[in-house]
């Protein structure tokens, strides 16, 4: 038997506490360091939150279809727990992307959602097909007649997402 190597683990309290100071010290980046941008102001600051938000959205989208499909590739009933949980945390990242995203539009163009940007608009329609995904998993049986539809969904889902990303 051969040892990749040591397996390392890191407590929860430390992950925490790491999180807790590299958050603190973003923020003070953000509102503290970083010049203000002389078009848009003050406002221009909600994009060190929103584009990093966003792309979390997208890798865990990305995470969830590709643990779906290895639940249909190798019939895994784990890969069917570990996409619906990169879909539901894609879930949330994505609605905190349309709330910062509404906030800065109606800042700079004075309208919470213009319908006529292609951008916000295909992210919403992301975001809608990945939110259709959990009518899926709703009914009590679980197993393979509601895993497998639930990743089926998951990976039709993803061919939207190049249209969104910008």
């Amino acid at each position: 038997m051969t040892t990749v190597g040591p397996s390392y683990r890191i407590s929860l309290p430390a992950l925490a506490a790491a999180s807790l100071v590299l958050v603190t010290t973003a923020l003070v980046l953000v509102f503290f360091v970083a010049p203000t941008d002389a078009d848009q102001g003050f406002s221009q600051r909600i994009f060190y939150f929103h584009v990093s938000i966003a792309f979390t959205s997208y890798l865990c989208f990305g995470l969830g279809a590709w643990k779906a499909l290895v639940h249909l590739w190798k019939r895994n009933p784990n890969a069917d727990l570990e996409s619906y949980v990169g879909i539901h945390q894609g879930v949330i990242f994505g609605s905190l992307v349309l709330i910062t995203g509404s906030i800065w539009a109606r800042i700079s163009w004075g309208h919470w959602w213009l319908w006529s940007e292609n951008q916000p608009v295909l992210f919403l329609v992301l975001f809608l097909f990945y939110a259709s995904y959990f009518m899926l998993r709703s009914p009590p049986a679980a197993g393979p007649p509601r895993a497998h539809p639930c990743a089926v969904s998951a990976l039709s889902a993803l061919l939207r997402a190049p249209a969104s990303c910008p």
